[in-house]
């Protein structure tokens, strides 16, 4: 193939360069979203007929013909977006020249290249998601009808539109990086010189590594370094899940001597040089040692603790929540209904996600709760996972008494428990809701009445001021008496009101009742029958054993999680999980969980031993956690960053 151009243009808008290629992709998309929609719904339907009338071997003969179709749609798909990306490549590259059967060539590329892969990877999840649907009825002794029926409403619209939409994002955007960056390299045979430059949307959604990476300038043959990754353009399978799975970044190819500018910023976008990126304090991992630091507030202690209402809370976590909803749109499930398992582990602990919900919660415990969210989300940023999104009265189980649970990214908490810690805090000073909205509602109404009265004072001397000035007499301030002494008796009542609000809260830090705890005392090398119950009676102060808790069940949070991009990786293993933890949890020595960890609770299994010691490592308790899980979790936290 022979390419050839004429140089036209020296100024080069990358954001809106990158906001086009964006639009286009888009409608893309959404054809790609509804063609699987209709084929997962399709596959559902034809799985349940052919189980309904020839049985399970119907079943298995019908799902080993599903990936011919799967390819088609893909195929079709990829050709008409390298075509409209080649196309257009002059926009950015120039004036081109193309032979026949360019198009065919790059989707054969792409297909041996990225393709086949997605295709693999696509149909293998259905066959298996199908299947343990499956496999759950004929083992919870289903009948045939219903069974069949759980298999239609797998994929109907109303559960398949999440995945169908990540796929329709991933394969539309990566045939179109594809298909830019062949077509800039065969440009670049004849320009050597030529450079390619990262354009990050740089919205909420956007992930922190593409956000550093945004404006990075290389070589035409050298690969950006994206979030410690190489990657020669956006979607290149190099980068991994993590890096590939939504993103929404775009590639322009330049020359050096090209005036680039960012629209957007109304500023020259300056080249990124490679060193920056990968040892700036920015850009670079933390060392091993930071990373694994206690992730507790030092400073936050019960005397420190300023309370808020609860009211007051949930308005501070909702918006919270909704910065970090887009941390979500990386994983393959639907938001609403994440699992995605015949047994929903989220609905069956902790209701639908995303909404927070602290009824039965004093202010207390909602404003503990509330900070120490804040060393989670620390954490979460550290093992480079979707931080906590809400929190959620918990759902009884039968035969079950939780403290809290843990699914979908959301923290579901036993109030009982909770308040009772509270309650043991050291030197925290409660007020009820109630009374926190009426010292609320008096002290902004004092406020107002200060600058009433201020207002008519200061009126009166202005106003003799300019006469003063003028040589003129001072007159009596001309505020009708009335009017002022009203303002005055307001405030005197207000006053008197604010001062029995602070009396009645006073009373109730007198009448708090306080618990007292005893800590437990046990150390590595005692006899193990004296280990605590779990971990958070190693801890006598309330807020210690609310923080516990929560610290044990943002560690569920990290083996359901770390390294998941969709449903088909995702929780417990009872539920069909198999995330990357999952399996390492499963090499653990078993002498190790009965007797490695640090409570009795880390004895259940391998789940509670990683949270229980999990809690306690980073609560700066090493001295009581399992060596085994200290190098298991240095581990982690090393493929997490990248060191």
């Amino acid at each position: 193939m022979q390419l050839a151009y004429k140089r036209t243009r020296k100024k080069i808008d990358a954001r809106k360069e990158a906001q086009t290629q964006d639009r286009i992709r888009l409608g893309f998309e959404r054809s790609l979203s509804r063609k699987m929609i209709n084929y997962f719904s399709s596959l559902s339907n034809g799985a349940s007929k052919a189980l309904e009338q020839t049985g399970t071997m119907g079943f298995d003969i019908y799902m080993a013909e599903t990936r011919p179709k799967v390819a088609r749609i893909l195929e079709t798909h990829w050709y008409d977006v390298i075509k409209t990306f080649s196309d257009r490549s002059e926009a950015y590259i120039l004036r081109k020249e193309l032979y026949n059967g360019f198009y065919q060539e790059l989707l054969e590329k792409f297909t041996m290249r990225v393709g086949a892969n997605h295709i693999s990877d696509i149909d293998d999840t259905s066959r298996k998601q199908l299947r343990r649907v499956l496999l759950n009825g004929q083992k919870d002794g289903l009948p045939l009808p219903q069974i069949s029926k759980n298999i239609r409403e797998r994929y109907s619209p109303k559960f398949s539109r999440g995945r169908a939409a990540t796929i329709a994002r991933t394969e539309t955007h990566s045939a179109a990086s594809f298909a830019n960056h062949q077509v800039g390299m065969q440009f670049a045979k004849t320009q050597p010189a030529m450079q390619k430059q990262w354009i990050a949307t740089n919205d909420v959604r956007t992930r922190e590594a593409h956000r550093i990476a945004n404006g990075q300038i290389v070589n035409i043959d050298t690969p950006f370094i994206v979030g410690g990754r190489p990657m020669e353009y956006t979607g290149d399978p190099n980068g991994g899940a993590a890096n590939i799975i939504n993103c929404r970044c775009a590639v322009i190819y330049i020359e050096p001597q090209d005036d680039v500018f960012d629209s957007q910023r109304n500023n020259v976008v300056q080249p990124v040089n490679l060193t920056d990126i990968t040892e700036s304090s920015t850009a670079r991992p933390l060392s091993i040692n930071t990373l694994l630091a206690p992730a507790i507030n030092s400073s936050l202690r019960g005397d420190t603790l300023k309370i808020s209402s609860r009211r007051e809370i949930k308005k501070q976590l909702d918006e919270r929540t909704k910065k970090v909803k887009p941390e979500y749109n990386q994983i393959d499930f639907d938001i609403e209904n994440s699992s995605g398992f015949e047994y929903e582990y989220g609905d069956r602990f902790i209701g639908t996600p995303f909404k927070n919900d602290l009824k039965n919660l004093d202010d207390v415990t909602a404003t503990a709760v509330f900070e120490i969210l804040k060393e989670l989300d620390d954490l979460a940023v550290r093992f480079k996972i979707p931080k906590i999104n809400s929190i959620q009265p918990i759902k009884r189980v039968k035969n079950k008494d939780y403290i809290a649970a843990m699914g979908d990214g959301t923290l579901s908490i036993e109030s009982r428990f909770f308040n009772k810690y509270a309650k043991g805090i050291k030197g925290a000073k409660p007020i009820s809701e109630r009374d926190a909205l009426k010292l609320s509602k008096l002290n902004k109404e004092l406020d107002e009445l200060k600058v009433n009265v201020t207002a008519l004072t200061e009126e009166g001397k202005v106003f003799n001021e300019v006469r003063k000035v003028l040589d003129l007499p001072p007159l009596k301030i001309k505020v009708p008496k009335s009017a002022y002494d009203s303002w005055i008796a307001r405030y005197k009542i207000v006053l008197e009101k604010q001062t029995r609000a602070e009396r009645s809260k006073a009373r109730i830090n007198e009448s708090y009742d306080r618990v007292e705890f005893t800590k437990n005392t046990w150390k590595r090398g005692d006899e193990l029958t004296y280990r605590a119950g779990n971990g958070l009676t190693y801890f006598d102060d309330g807020l210690d054993r609310i923080r516990n808790n929560m610290y044990h069940e943002f560690g569920h949070h990290v083996h359901q999680i770390t390294k998941v991009s969709n449903a088909e990786n995702y929780g417990l293993r009872e539920f069909g999980g198999v995330t990357d933890i999952e399996r390492r949890l499963q090499r653990i020595n078993k002498k190790n969980i009965e007797e490695g960890g640090p409570s009795i609770y880390s004895s259940d299994n391998d789940h509670e031993w990683f949270a229980e010691n999990f809690a306690l490592y980073f609560q700066d308790r090493k001295d009581l956690t399992d060596p085994v899980f200290n190098e298991f979790i240095q581990d982690i936290m090393e493929e997490a960053n990248g060191i």
